[in-house]
């Protein structure tokens, strides 16, 4: 029987140790170790099933790496990213499965290239599914977006060169009105041009408009963007010889550059916009080895606030905020990683209102040496899941954690979509599967609202502030 027992850590609160319970054995190593450390508790949590999780590789394919996931309306979800032949040349794979996990259809578009690489894949408003990456032989260039229809027929497919015939895709967003949007990497990173590149497609695939962004003639980089219900375009990226130097950036329908910001003292990687049209980013803050770092600007790009969250240690390093989300009622979600000078690994999530206020935090130790990049989705209800290479947990609006769950197959988390049932799909890429294959193949699970919670013994390494 699991057993509860709860102590305070002077100067810290909420601090939690969750421990295997079998045995009275263990409980009295653990309480030892609590002692020792001036340490309070053990606590077991609810550890959900997936309603199913699905493993894809090609027969004679060596790796495959699951990139980015994406959902229709139906609940039919798909994952893109590169698998390989016997001899490890890849392809962009894209691949459909039902809401029951079955498989529908695999897309493979390859090229005489050695590497081409998949990087996000999202569903438009008309349920069409569109792909970026870009085509690699001995360097990057071009970058390639491929738009499918939901029976997996190609409907249109282009490439972007860039100088030097450089050009990487970096992210995709589509608005209300059928129209996509391409963000590059345009140029080598190498290159003094190399510029962010932005490319608007209509619904046929013809360009409407491209645009090239470049900070005082200095490598300037994207990261991230996103596209509210007027169609104007937020990104966000940096200089990358002044590595300090983060930058947003505000286009209208047309393409017109609106404003421009820059941050100094950090990196962005996420953006988000609110109903009315506040913009958010989420970074890296170059301080204290590494802190995270979350900005609202206003929708004429004014600054409104910057918050910034360092680890409960002197010993921290690297944390660093990976994803963003942006409620209905203007509360912004940051999440991200965090170390303890390479121990105790931790998942954190902050919750601000739209003042800045933070309303809770939340520290998950989920592995003592390291916690890959961390992934989030929200439901319509602000519940937060949280997913990478320690497993997933969900939260509450509230900030309560509700469950955890750890693959049994090393894996992680690269992408975590709801659909409009609140339902949640995972996609990731796992070091073997079921049948035992060894080489990495694409993971895929669904956990359906009100799954059954199976009680668990809790993993040693669990810590939850």
């Amino acid at each position: 029987m699991n057993q509860r027992l709860t102590t305070f850590l002077p100067r810290l609160s909420d601090f939690y140790l969750t421990c295997r319970s079998a045995s009275a054995d263990i409980v009295r190593a653990a309480l030892r170790i609590l002692i020792v450390h001036s340490i309070l508790v053990c606590v077991a949590y609810s550890q959900v099933t997936p309603d199913w999780v699905r493993y894809y590789r090609e027969a004679s394919s060596r790796d495959n790496f699951a990139r980015s996931a994406a959902v229709d309306d139906s609940g039919n979800v798909y994952v893109t990213g590169e698998v390989s032949d016997p001899n490890n040349v890849f392809d962009i794979g894209t691949i459909k499965y039902d809401s029951d996990g079955r498989l529908i259809w695999v897309r493979r578009f390859n090229t005489l290239t050695r590497y081409d690489r998949s990087t996000k894949v999202i569903v438009d408003s008309s349920n069409n599914v569109v792909v970026a990456g870009s085509l690699y032989s001995g360097s990057y260039g071009p970058a390639i977006i491929i738009k499918y229809d939901r029976a997996g027929a190609q409907q249109w497919m282009d490439t972007v060169s860039g100088p030097g015939n450089y050009a990487a895709g970096v992210d995709l967003a589509a608005d209300r009105f059928g129209n996509t949007y391409l963000l590059m990497q345009y140029g080598s990173i190498y290159s003094p041009s190399m510029e962010i590149g932005l490319m608007k497609y209509n619904s046929s695939g013809q360009r409407q408009w491209f645009q090239t962004y470049n900070n005082n003639n200095s490598r300037t980089g994207p990261t991230a963007m996103c596209v509210d219900d007027s169609g104007s375009v937020y990104v966000t990226g940096g200089d990358i010889n002044l590595a300090a130097i983060a930058i947003v950036l505000k286009y209208n329908t047309s393409g017109v550059l609106q404003w421009a910001q820059t941050y100094s003292g950090g990196s962005l990687v996420r953006i988000g916009v609110d109903s009315q049209k506040n913009v958010y980013v989420a970074g890296q803050a170059f301080v204290n080895g590494g802190d995270f770092l979350t900005i609202k600007y206003s929708p004429s790009g004014v600054l409104q606030w910057a918050r910034t969250y360092t680890g409960p240690s002197l010993t921290h390093r690297d944390d660093n905020a990976t994803d963003l989300k942006v409620d209905r009622w203007g509360n912004v979600y940051v999440i991200g990683r965090s170390g303890e000078n390479y121990v105790a690994a931790a998942y954190v999530t902050i919750k601000y209102d739209s003042l800045g206020a933070q309303k809770w935090l939340r520290r998950l130790i989920v592995n003592p040496y390291y916690v890959s990049t961390t992934q989030m989705g929200i439901d319509r209800a602000s519940n937060i899941y949280v997913g990478g290479g320690g497993g997933i947990v969900k939260y509450d609006s509230t900030g309560t954690q509700e469950w955890f769950y750890r693959p049994r197959v090393s894996s992680d988390a690269s992408s975590l979509v709801i659909d409009r049932n609140d339902d949640l799909y995972v996609a990731g890429s796992s070091s073997y599967d079921t049948v035992g294959n060894v080489s990495p193949s694409y993971q895929t699970m669904k956990f359906t609202q009100g799954t059954s919670l199976n009680i668990t013994r809790p993993m040693l390494n669990q810590l939850v502030i």
